[in-house]
């Protein structure tokens, strides 16, 4: 099992704060409040706020639901709301809250998000400490507003979104109005009766901010709210709710930060609503509306949160009317939406092209596809350069036909700080060679490839928003060609959070999803000397015999092998392996709702988990009631289906690691199975049924016949096509013998020798022998 862990930057002691000030159009000056990472974007903005506080509001740094009611807290007592982890004091949060010479801490929400470690520590610290939490989200901001004491209004908002309070939060504070969250279709009682208790009965204001997108306006109705913010997306509500108090509020100051993660603006919450300035939250879309506002209002000053990975130069240039004309690093001619590109046709290809270097776009494979030209032994095919959203992650994928003597290459490079990266490899692939990732260049000063990921260097929260691919064809034949159905690239930008950019050009229901009938595999009961390591080919097994590919696990497990990572979990070499079936594959950075969306068209999907399956097992892992492992750093399952029952969300999984075939089909909580996968990063393995008319070249059981040895009775030769098969251990990886029909099966050690011996097999049965050679070649023969 792949033990593949994302790396993410950590900032020890100080902070950094970046006030580089520059003067706009419009004599808008600009600065930015920035870290190392979230920690450091938190500590830069207490240093703006506060030399030294009596109070501080401390809370989980990945965990929202209790964090985004704390702005209010944090007014009444001028105190800066600092980031801790869950299990321990983040070095960086403990010297700041010796620095500012703290003496009493709000800890927002229950032990499970912020630990007994957390406030055993900081009362070691001669800290006094006072923990508000409840059973739930919701019950959390209601005790956080019962610190407050009286007010005169509360914002009522989704509790499973984070961006509506995030809006409120500054101008919450400013007002002293508690935040309070609900469910999308239900206001809780306890919630409902603390409103009318607190508010309602004294004539009070009570706002709700949300759109149909996320609250339904019957169940809100019910607490008969004074004004509604219901525009149709969050940007329009977060202008909507400023522009109603801008009479209250210091416009000649705003704050932006990006919606794609909480803790930046979190953080800048209380230093807004100290000063009573409102946080204009920044999208992939309203970048104008944000300038429109920005002019219109005479605004003098915007202070940017979070780094450039966050929020780019660019972005804050255009938002203050200052937008660079640069056409390398700024132009958006091949801007892709979200965080996938995939170019998988022929006037993709065509219009993505760079350069064709002895190659050319084939219409009579598949969709559309990169080959050869005729006469060549080598071409390569060069992308334009593909604009995105910062990203701090990158891995590629490619769907190809390889025939033997054929391979191809894929390189990359990506613009880190004004410069480009050289081409970094993702090694060389083919259905017939001793695949290999690490081959050519991987590490350079900006970026460097690991395996399957492309990782942007620096410790200054440095991303990229500029990739460029090329691709490298190779034969040994001329008339034999390589073929190219599919280039995609999937990035995430982990220094703004947790959250992935995805976005859908379709709108299914998926309110009731079938259960997808895929075959179960155990990887437990395969080839011993690799059982425990091949659970991402076995996910790959069963996603091919559900599409009706007959293969066995050790199969794919040989096809999947790479030689330079010694393991069968390289992310693209597992997806490039199920397309050599003519399979339309990717790897792709998802969410629950890609998932959703890929078993309602009937696809089931291969993604990457971390989990323990109980609390007593000393791991910082998730837990995952009725996993059939103690615990796995790296775990590949298959998503077959989702179901609900006793009002919670369950997911249908195929859990290879299950002790037999039978048990391999389990159910897990929705709310344990996102925690588990994304603490391995949300990977996903994409598989489509085939495309019409692709040339593929997958391994193919070769059926070959075993001869006995000349004066010998019971040693055998493989032969196939009249030449002698090397079936020793230098060449072959797995045999395995079947009989009835293939229901029954054992394995054989190969050997140094050549030769198969007949009562190995102990029966005198007629019996099936496969041969799986290492570079995932399959053979068969029969011994009678």
């Amino acid at each position: 099992m792949k033990g593949k862990l994302l790396m993410m930057s950590c900032v020890l002691g100080t902070s950094l704060l970046v006030s580089s000030s520059v003067f706009a159009k419009g004599n808008v000056n600009i600065s930015r409040l920035a870290g190392q990472d979230r920690y450091g974007t938190s500590n830069a903005v207490v240093s703006q706020g506060w030399t030294q506080s009596d109070y501080a509001v401390l809370v989980n740094s990945e965990n929202f639901p209790d964090a985004i009611t704390s702005a209010p807290l944090a007014k009444k007592y001028n105190a800066p709301i600092l980031l801790t982890d869950t299990n321990r004091l983040t070095d960086s949060t403990k010297q700041k809250i010796q620095d500012l010479q703290i003496k009493n801490v709000f800890i927002v929400g229950g032990s499970g998000v912020v630990s007994s470690n957390v406030e055993t520590e900081l009362k070691g610290m001669g800290i006094s400490v006072k923990r508000i939490w409840g059973q739930d989200r919701y019950e959390t901001s209601v005790n956080v507003a019962k610190e407050l004491g009286t007010f005169k209004g509360v914002f009522v908002v989704n509790g499973e979104y984070y961006e509506d309070a995030l809006s409120a939060a500054p101008i919450a504070a400013k007002l002293q109005y508690p935040i309070i969250l609900v469910e999308k279709n239900n206001v809780p009682d306890m919630v409902k009766k603390y409103i009318n208790n607190q508010v309602g009965t004294n004539n009070g204001e009570i706002e709700v901010i949300g759109g149909q997108d996320v609250l339904d306006g019957k169940a809100v109705s019910t607490l008969n709210p004074t004004k509604t913010y219901n525009q149709s997306t969050k940007y329009e509500r977060n202008l909507a709710l400023i522009n109603n108090y801008k009479t209250q509020l210091d416009l000649n100051k705003v704050y932006i930060a990006s919606d794609k993660g909480f803790a930046d603006a979190l953080s800048g919450s209380a230093l807004a609503g100290k000063d009573g300035n409102p946080i204009i939250l920044i999208g992939d879309s309203n970048e104008k509306d944000v300038n429109t506002f920005i002019s219109n209002n005479n605004v003098e000053n915007v202070n940017a949160l979070g780094g450039t990975g966050v929020l780019s130069d660019n972005v804050v240039n255009i938002v203050t009317g200052n937008a660079s004309s640069t056409a390398d690093e700024d132009s958006d001619m091949n801007l892709i939406k979200g965080n996938l590109f995939v170019n998988s046709t022929s006037s993709d290809f065509m219009t993505n092209a760079a350069s064709l270097e002895d190659v050319e776009i084939s219409n009579n494979i598949g969709d559309g596809a990169v080959i050869l030209k005729s006469d060549k032994l080598k071409g390569v095919y060069t992308s334009n350069i593909i604009s995105t959203s910062p990203f701090n992650y990158f891995v590629p994928s490619w769907d190809s036909d390889t025939p033997e003597g054929t391979s191809i290459q894929l390189e990359a490079r990506v613009f880190v700080k004004n410069k480009w990266s050289n081409w970094l490899s993702w090694g060389s692939w083919g259905t017939f060679i001793k695949r290999a990732s690490g081959s050519g260049v991987t590490d350079d000063p900006a970026a460097y490839v690991d395996t399957d990921t492309l990782t942007i260097k620096g410790t200054n929260g440095e991303t990229s928003s500029k990739i460029q691919y090329r691709v490298t064809l190779n034969t040994n034949k001329s008339g034999v060609t390589p073929s190219v159905r599919l280039i995609s690239g999937t990035i995430r930008n982990t220094l703004s959070g947790q959250e992935i950019n995805k976005v859908f050009s379709d709108n299914p229901d998926l309110s009731s999803l079938k259960v997808l009938d895929v075959p179960q595999f155990s990887q437990m009961v395969r080839e011993p000397s690799i059982a425990n390591s091949i659970c991402s080919a076995t996910s790959i097994a069963m996603i091919l015999n559900y599409y009706g590919t007959n293969i066995v696990p050790e199969q794919s497990a040989w096809g999947v092998y790479d030689y330079k990572y010694d393991g069968f979990g390289n992310w693209p070499f597992n997806t490039a392996y199920a397309s050599s079936f003519g399979y339309k594959t990717y790897v792709d950075y998802s969410t629950v709702e890609g998932l959703k969306r890929e078993i309602y068209y009937g696809h089931p999907v291969a993604v990457s988990v971390q989990y323990k399956n109980n609390v007593n097992v000393k791991a910082n892992l998730p837990v995952v009631d009725g996993a059939p492992i103690e615990s796995t750093y790296g775990h590949l399952i298959v998503v077959c289906g989702f179901t609900k029952e006793n009002g919670t969300d369950y997911i249908i999984i195929n859990d290879s690691a299950a002790s037999n075939n039978d048990r391999v089909r389990v159910k897990y909580r929705l709310d344990q199975f996102k925690e588990a996968w994304a603490k391995s990063g949300n990977i996903a393995y994409i598989i489509h049924e085939k495309e019409n008319g692709a040339g593929y070249r997958a391994p193919v059981k070769l059926e070959g016949e075993l001869d006995a040895v000349s004066g010998s009775n019971d040693e055998y030769m493989l032969k196939y096509n009249g030449d002698t098969i090397d079936i020793s251990s230098n060449n072959v990886k797995t045999i395995m013998m079947t009989s009835d029909g293939g229901k029954t099966y054992k394995y054989i050690v190969p050997s140094k020798k050549s030769t198969i011996t007949k009562n190995s097999s102990g029966t005198t049965a007629s019996i099936n022998y496969t041969f799986i050679t290492g570079e995932g070649k399959v053979y068969s023969a029969e011994i009678k």
